[in-house]
């Protein structure tokens, strides 16, 4: 029945029940659940005048805009009205606040048992892949025969080349784990022997550490990280059901290939044409 149509487009017409399906046919579902789950855990939550006026100056100057006209153009680029953009900077005002009350107690907790992972260090390499030509290359380094840099932009063999081969700052916790151990107990301008890691045989020398602190930005991350934390815990489960029922639905009523068997007829071949290969197939040979 035409009255149970949500969405046409040109022959296409799509009922309600088959919302959900489409919402993960397109991978749009995630973000719908997330949608749902923040807008049920902020229902208390009642910012201040003054909040929202703050907060939408905020987002005015990240945006470049600064007069009615520019807002005009944002708004028509991003397919929103004035009221529409107010809801969704309301909403999300309500979700930053819902962050600081739910987690602002654990930053510093958390900052603490990661804080050996959030150090930063810089430091030199060159990697060569023969052991012959890394032990003379650290020869000439310790007999002083050559730089460092002048070693490393010359026969180094990864992209530390362009920078005479330093690299960072770098979060310790985000380095090859042979790199990371090493840089952790060494002192500042220490000297590593050469060592084999991937395939790479490797110069290392400590130039500078740099401690993590938590300031502002430390702070934002460390709460972001907890609240995408307490997310995926509330939202993969709901996922997971939701697909489920969806895949039973089109197997029962074989969705995949009729999105409504009454108002339109897929032809023989474009149904043909729908056959995703399986990205599984790359790994066939792993065990």
């Amino acid at each position: 029945m035409d009255e149970d149509i949500w969405l046409q487009f040109k022959d296409l017409k799509i009922n309600e029940k088959q919302i959900p399906i489409l919402l993960d046919r397109f991978n749009l579902l995630p973000n719908f659940i997330r949608s749902i789950i923040e807008n049920k855990s902020i229902e208390g939550i009642s910012p201040t005048d003054q909040e929202q006026l703050d907060f939408q100056l905020n987002f005015l100057s990240n945006t470049g805009i600064n007069n009615k006209e520019s807002l005009e153009t944002w708004l028509s680029n991003n397919g929103l009205d004035e009221k529409r953009l107010s809801i969704l900077l309301y909403d999300q005002l309500k979700i930053e606040k819902f962050k600081e009350e739910k987690f602002a107690a654990k930053i510093e907790p958390s900052f603490l048992n990661q804080k050996s992972y959030l150090d930063k260090v810089i430091y030199s390499l060159i990697r060569v892949r023969s052991e012959i030509e890394a032990n003379e290359l650290f020869l000439k380094l310790e007999e002083e025969e050559a730089s460092f840099a002048n070693l490393a932009s010359k026969y180094s063999q990864g992209v530390e080349k362009d920078f005479n081969g330093v690299i960072g700052p770098m979060e310790i916790g985000k380095l090859n784990p042979d790199l990371s151990e090493r840089l952790r107990i060494s002192n500042e301008g220490q000297l590593w022997p050469p060592f084999k890691t991937n395939d790479w045989w490797i110069i290392l020398r400590h130039e500078k550490s740099i401690p993590a602190k938590l300031d502002n930005n430390m702070r934002n991350t460390i709460l972001a990280k907890l609240y995408e934390q307490w997310m995926q815990s509330e939202l993969i489960p709901i996922l997971k059901k939701i697909r489920d029922k969806n895949n039973k639905l089109e197997k029962d009523h074989n969705e995949v290939k009729s999105i409504n068997k009454k108002e339109m007829v897929v032809k023989n071949e474009k149904q043909k044409s729908f056959n995703p290969i399986s990205i599984i197939n790359r790994f066939k040979n792993d065990k």
